[in-house]
């Protein structure tokens, strides 16, 4: 079975958008003088910065264009995914499906593997990022 994760109204959405969600590095954008200013995403995440923030990302001005023709440009509507991989393989031929099945068993293992199929685990979810010790720039605690 296909799940798909419920999205709400796009205003909704907006409007109750919790900064902490936006992913570290985002880039913003600050021209309002843009034709699509405020169906994108990067302007319209510049709402919401909190004052406790130093410092953002930003698109360069210069290469911002008032047409509506920027390469920065993301769009504000909500996207649904799928969660779940009940009939991933249904309508694949079945020699095909055998092919994918395995790869997905090789790449992630067996017991990941239907722990994804279950839904016990996100396929979608990041792992944590493991630093080396002694690297430039990366604070220890002690």
């Amino acid at each position: 079975m296909l799940y798909l994760k419920n999205t709400e109204n796009l205003k909704d959405m907006i409007e109750k958008l919790d900064y902490a969600m936006v992913p570290t590095g985002f880039v913003h954008c600050f021209n309002g003088n843009c034709k699509n200013a405020n169906r994108c995403l990067r302007h319209q995440i510049v709402r919401f910065i909190p004052d406790t923030l130093w410092a953002v990302s930003v698109v360069n001005p210069a290469r911002t264009s008032p047409t509506g023709k920027c390469a920065a440009f993301m769009a504000d509507t909500p996207v649904q995914y799928a969660v779940g991989m009940d009939h991933l393989l249904d309508r694949i031929p079945y020699q095909e499906a055998k092919r994918i099945k395995q790869r997905l068993l090789m790449t992630y293992g067996k017991n990941r593997f239907y722990q994804f199929k279950r839904k016990e685990r996100n396929l979608l979810a990041r792992r944590p990022t493991v630093y080396p010790s002694g690297l430039s720039g990366v604070r220890s605690r002690g």
